[in-house]
């Protein structure tokens, strides 16, 4: 019974503020590995289906349901894309560890081939393609983040060193501190993401470079 009360409290709070709802994903606390590769360029390319078929706009990072399942979405902080959000994040991140990092911007209705070509464009040692089919948050008093990317890292010259992808959901927490564990679940999942090994090993492989 208390659980359910409980449930009952938060949905309404939800509901009678999420519309308005704006997420802090532009300033994470990223602990990316240090990089032997001295230069990167970052794409991170949103081909989320909310935003492909237009029924939400870039900055879309979410929903928050109400008791009767009402979705109210959540939008950046920054008001910036979400993928350009996380393409700064990244950045940023590789060049507090000492890597020389750009981000090369992209749109949701660019084609692979235009995005690849701007990437060695940019005369980096390695580039980074990550792809979003889905990343959002959703849920009612406990959120849930789900995820489906695809990370792809090429040489400067665009030849593929290694591929893999990330596909699963994550559960975050509950209650109306959501400004703060949100973003923390996306933390994770991008350092998870660059730690793992495959992508790690593409990175760090020196004699691919150009």
């Amino acid at each position: 019974m208390k659980n359910f009360i409980y449930l009952i409290l938060i949905a309404t709070l939800i509901s009678s503020c999420a519309i308005s709802r704006k997420i802090p994903y532009n300033n994470l606390k990223l602990e990316l590995p240090q990089l032997t590769t001295k230069s990167i360029s970052i794409a991170v390319w949103d081909q989320r289906e909310q935003v492909l078929n237009g029924s939400r706009k870039p900055d879309f990072v979410g929903y928050l349901r109400s008791v009767a399942g009402i979705a109210y979405p959540l939008g950046t902080a920054s008001g910036k894309a979400f993928a350009d959000d996380i393409a700064l994040d990244i950045s940023t991140s590789f060049q507090n560890n000492g890597c020389k990092a750009i981000v090369v911007p992209t749109s949701y209705k660019d084609n692979e081939n235009i995005i690849l070509n701007n990437l060695k464009e940019s005369n980096n040692d390695k580039l980074i393609l990550v792809k979003c089919n889905e990343l959002h948050t959703d849920g009612y008093a406990d959120q849930g983040l789900f995820f489906k990317l695809q990370v792809s890292i090429y040489r400067a010259n665009g030849t593929l060193i290694g591929q893999k992808s990330f596909n699963g959901a994550k559960p975050l927490g509950k209650g109306m501190k959501f400004e703060t564990y949100l973003p923390k679940g996306l933390e994770e999942l991008i350092k998870e993401v660059f730690n793992d090994p495959t992508v790690n090993s593409a990175l760090n492989d020196i004699s691919s470079e150009q």
